[in-house]
């Protein structure tokens, strides 16, 4: 996973963060797995009035990375169904599987 992050950085990509995982957690993951210094902006699940699968979080990761998302970003997906609805809004997705 480093690989490909340290990749997309040196290619000139910003890179956010988006969970529905409350800040503090997802700040102690990030840093446990030392992936913190990656990204850019992490937009946690009690950032927002919002989750996921509301669009807000994404689209708010999107503003802080001064993205537009309808050209510009690639979502990396946990699961089956948040491929499907990202791929339903017309939002390019790559699915990652966990331990690979």
């Amino acid at each position: 996973m480093r690989a490909g992050l340290a990749a997309l950085q040196q290619a000139g990509y910003w890179l956010g963060c988006v969970t529905n995982k409350f800040q503090e957690p997802t700040a102690a993951l990030l840093d446990i797995h030392a992936l913190a210094p990656w990204f850019d902006v992490v937009v946690a699940g009690d950032t927002l009035g919002q989750m996921k699968p509301a669009p807000e979080p994404l689209l708010h990761a999107c503003r802080a990375l001064q993205a537009r998302q309808e050209i510009s970003n690639l979502y990396i997906v946990g699961g089956r169904s948040s491929r499907s609805r990202h791929s339903r809004r017309g939002w390019p997705c790559r699915r990652d599987r966990p331990g690979r």
